[in-house]
């Protein structure tokens, strides 16, 4: 893999990072309530360094649907640049001006992670997408990113997780939690560990059951970075991080509804900031999942191949 400034850059936030959590852990089991919220700053510091500046951070609040239901507690949200600058500090948040969300964790439990899957499927139903012409990427998307955030992972007396013991939490939360793929987790970063992103497609050439191509999803990990993963092993990439992983990828999520942020995330996608991209454990979803007009169209093979980062169409087969 060819070496990119960038990197260094993931690098540089990985290692404050990982400082930043152990000074907190030290003092978490006096005040754990503060400890928490020092664990979300840091998370609004990364992401308010790496997104647009006119995208407003916000830690702490609800996110609200037009009906007036508000989903569970967040600990981090992305608002759009057209956000009411009135509302900006109130702490329920209008569900059509929230680009993501994120719930933060200082040390991943793995109760955590099958709860976070939940509230993920609340937050996901309080936006509805409109649009008359319904596409594959309309239908296996909701308007809200969620992911869960996380400095570090749970540890016993014998060892940490591995990233594919995480893998395989992710794997039955999501079996657990999503009953369709816009439902599910988008992205889950551990920062010391590795980061994993939801990839869907529309049709899968290589699996077809009576004639009809299969859609699927699958979690893949993405920047296991060289940390110390139990005290005599550590992941082989030396490059890259999860916290590129991460940036990466959320750019590019953004950037598939605004426009404007597409030149960036595909030039942080050319530049493999990421790092190489495993292939996860695929599920299987019934042609059902999508409106008709759209099945008609996957079943005509009228959709075209190609990565998203790349083409943006939203009538190809593969998606973040």
């Amino acid at each position: 893999m060819i070496h990119h400034d960038l990197h260094d850059f993931m690098r540089q936030a990985s290692e404050k990072m990982a400082a930043d959590y152990k000074r907190i852990v030290k003092r978490s089991r006096e005040d754990p309530g503060t400890a928490g919220d020092e664990g979300e700053a840091n998370w609004k510091h990364l992401l308010s360094r790496w997104l647009p500046a006119n995208y407003h951070i916000k830690t702490k609040g609800r996110i609200v649907s037009t009906s007036g239901k508000a989903g569970p507690q967040v600990d981090v949200v992305v608002l759009d640049p057209s956000y009411p600058q009135c509302l900006l500090d109130e702490k329920v948040y209008l569900a059509a001006g929230v680009l993501a969300a994120f719930e933060c964790k200082l040390t991943l439990r793995p109760e955590h992670i099958e709860k976070a899957f939940q509230n993920c499927h609340l937050i996901k139903t309080l936006l509805d997408r409109e649009s008359e012409h319904a596409t594959p990427y309309q239908e296996l998307h909701a308007p809200i990113i969620y992911g869960l955030l996380a400095h570090s992972q749970t540890r016993n007396k014998r060892r940490s997780p591995s990233a594919t013991d995480v893998e395989n939490m992710i794997i039955q939360a999501d079996r657990n939690c999503s009953d369709h793929p816009k439902f599910m987790m988008d992205c889950v970063c551990i920062a010391n560990l590795a980061c994993w992103g939801a990839v869907k497609y529309a049709r899968y050439p290589p699996l077809m059951k009576n004639g009809m191509f299969v859609p699927l999803t699958v979690y893949r990990r993405s920047a296991s970075g060289c940390q110390y993963l139990t005290r005599d092993s550590r992941e082989e990439d030396p490059i890259c991080t999860p916290i590129g992983g991460l940036v990466s990828d959320l750019l590019v999520r953004l950037a598939w509804e605004r426009t404007g942020l597409r030149p960036v995330a595909r030039y942080f996608s050319r530049a493999a900031v990421a790092g190489p991209i495993g292939h996860g454990i695929v599920r299987e979803w019934p042609l059902s999942i999508f409106s008709e007009s759209v099945q008609e169209r996957i079943a005509s093979a009228d959709i075209s191949s190609g990565w998203g980062a790349r083409s943006w169409d939203e009538w190809q087969w593969e998606f973040p």
